[in-house]
């Protein structure tokens, strides 16, 4: 479903619309197989190509590379909008994309953000997978516990800390920390302690 790879910001909006476009292949129209994988092919190497690239690098080569084949995506939309009836599959699916357009793009300003949400999707999928497992936390105030720390571990995984030595750390140091600084210590911003 995500083949599109048109994703940023909103991600469940853009895995959508690239359901919709999608939709429009199968409906006809001029939308051809070829020239939507052509789209999809050019924003799949660019993705490609960030691998090992700081934010900064990504953000220019996406401005440089990106940016082309989704204006030429968007003059393909506009142009074939004014041949299609509003009402139809693919009139609606055009302007749905052309509507939402600025938060279909702004993944080019930004290097940090990721052009889709598989990440999330893969770190996401073992809960889903142990649902039934964990239906029963044993109250409501348990259930957030239980949340709370999956979201802790997965940041953790985000981040390339091990889990176990994080915990470890920021339960020694929190009794001693002060309130208003507690946000030092989550995954995304901590730093372990150095070695004597």
């Amino acid at each position: 479903m995500s083949s599109g790879q048109l994703h940023s910001d909103n991600p469940e909006l853009l895995i959508y619309t690239s359901g919709k476009l999608h939709i429009t292949v199968l409906g006809g129209i001029r939308l051809t197989g070829l020239e939507r994988l052509k789209v999809t092919l050019k924003l799949t190497l660019t993705g490609k190509r960030e691998d090992g690239l700081s934010f900064d690098q990504i953000r220019l080569l996406r401005l440089e590379q990106a940016v082309p084949v989704l204006n030429e995506l968007k003059a393909w939309l506009m142009e074939n909008y004014k041949m299609v009836l509003p009402s139809s599959v693919i009139g609606k699916a055009i302007a749905y994309n052309l509507s939402l357009w600025d938060k279909l793009v702004v993944y080019v300003q930004d290097g940090r953000l990721q052009p889709d949400n598989n990440a999330v999707e893969n770190s996401v999928r073992p809960l889903s997978l142990g649902r039934k497992n964990w239906m029963f936390a044993g109250s409501h105030e348990g259930a957030k516990t239980g949340a709370m720390l999956y979201s802790f571990m997965g940041s953790c995984k985000m981040n390339g800390i091990n889990p176990q030595q994080w915990l470890m750390d920021i339960l020694e140091r929190i009794p001693a920390y002060k309130a208003n600084k507690l946000h030092e210590l989550l995954p995304n911003n901590w730093t372990p302690p150095q070695k004597q």
